[in-house]
């Protein structure tokens, strides 16, 4: 996957693509800030249009060519296949806010750009009754792994491989990192969302200038620049 804009990705664990694209669709619609200018596009203030599409696996969008386990058998015999996952992304494809330069963003926005990806994760995690395994954004910045942050033995422990930009902690992650350790992670957003999960932004920098490893260090996730192709997952 090609990292030259922004991605966030929800990974369901079962069920069908364009049903969880529905899910999230309706709940654009009803949202006031947000205006629908196609059947696949949502226009913002601050982040001009934003593609909301649907995967009906998790392999369709990644390679895994660095290694990673797409398929894990628990103790308990329950098996986690990533073939199996669908997924709804939000695709901010504007490199204007996204990378940065003398004009743009203008002066003072940078903040007001953050906050308008933020609200719209936020919606779409609270668009569906049943939470995604994880959510989670791929970033200019980040160096070529070949895969998210997610393997089948990694979600079989409740666990992430490295740490993103935005990552939405649901009640399993919060559980494996500790609440209290996600809350005082010295991040710009730190939310706790209704049904308990975590929802976690490292920087406010739309430039991608600022390292994610404080935040990583503190939770006890490998940075994205540290994950290499010999590692265990």
């Amino acid at each position: 996957m090609s990292t030259e804009d922004l991605h966030v990705e929800f990974v369901y664990p079962s069920g069908d693509d364009e049903e969880w694209h529905r899910l999230h669709w309706e709940a654009l619609e009803r949202a006031a800030a947000f205006e629908l200018v196609g059947g696949r596009i949502v226009e913002t203030e601050r982040t001009d249009h934003v593609h909301v599409v649907s995967s009906p696996d998790l392999h369709e969008l990644w390679p895994y060519d660095a290694g990673g386990s797409m398929r894990h058998t628990k103790d308990d015999g329950d098996v986690i296949d990533l073939t199996t996952c669908p997924v709804v992304s939000y695709e901010f494809a504007d490199l204007r806010f996204l990378l940065g330069n003398d004009e743009y963003p203008p002066p003072g926005t940078d903040r007001e750009i953050v906050t308008e990806i933020l609200e719209l994760v936020t919606l779409g995690y609270e668009a569906t009754d049943e939470p995604p395994y994880v959510a989670y954004s791929i970033t200019p910045d980040m160096p070529y792994i070949g895969r998210p942050p997610i393997t089948a033995a990694s979600l079989a422990n409740a666990e992430l491989t490295h740490l993103c930009w935005l990552t939405v902690f649901t009640p399993p992650l919060v559980e494996t990192y500790g609440r209290e350790t996600l809350l005082s992670a010295p991040a710009w957003h730190v939310e706790e969302l209704e049904d308990g999960a975590i929802i976690l932004v490292c920087h406010d920098d739309p430039t991608w200038e600022t390292s994610l490893q404080p935040v990583a260090d503190h939770i006890g996730l490998p940075a994205p620049e540290e994950i290499r192709t010999e590692e265990r997952w």
